[in-house]
């Protein structure tokens, strides 16, 4: 395993690499300081729960902080009768991270791409149920597209005959 610095500043090391791949994100030094040392060694081999949680830890802190400074700037402009105002590139973040969060949740509650669990007796879906959610995908805008048939890595007649008929195509 490669070593990590001390102090987190050297610039080198792999903890200090995804800090600032955290920073360039939005977050913060402290908090990318902070996660890039939680959730290192990304291994995405194991268990990326710990990664999970450690990153969403951090958007509830940092949420919490932004919304006990509006109140303060609330419960201060009600005194003074004043006005809480907000620079606009703030309000554009703020409703920039609104819309991605909320796509990963709706993508992890509804979607085919939230989590499952993997172990070795899950019941696996099979060929035509991998087709038909691929072409559901690409309906909703995915960008992917379908692979031509005898392309590198689209099934095979063999593969095709082997998974037996497509139930759309027995109701029809």
């Amino acid at each position: 395993m490669t070593e990590l610095c001390k102090d987190g500043k050297c610039g080198k090391c792999p903890a200090c690499e995804q800090k600032k791949s955290l920073m360039v994100m939005g977050f913060s030094e402290d908090a990318a300081s902070t996660l890039a040392r939680e959730t290192y060694p990304l291994d995405f081999s194991e268990d990326i729960t710990p990664m999970i949680m450690g990153r969403l830890k951090v958007i509830i802190g940092r949420c919490q902080d932004i919304m006990q400074a509006v109140q303060e700037a609330h419960m201060a402009a009600k005194m003074t009768n004043g006005e809480v105002e907000m620079e606009q590139w703030m309000v554009d973040k703020m409703t920039l991270a609104a819309d991605y969060l909320s796509a990963v949740a709706d993508g992890v509650k509804y979607g085919d791409y939230g989590l499952e669990v993997d172990t070795p007796y899950a019941e696996k879906k099979g060929l035509w149920a991998n087709i038909h959610a691929k072409r559901e995908r690409i309906k909703r805008g995915s960008g992917e597209r379908m692979r031509k048939p005898g392309a590198k890595g689209a099934p095979s007649a063999a593969d095709l005959k082997a998974a037996g008929a497509d139930d759309d195509k027995k109701k029809k």
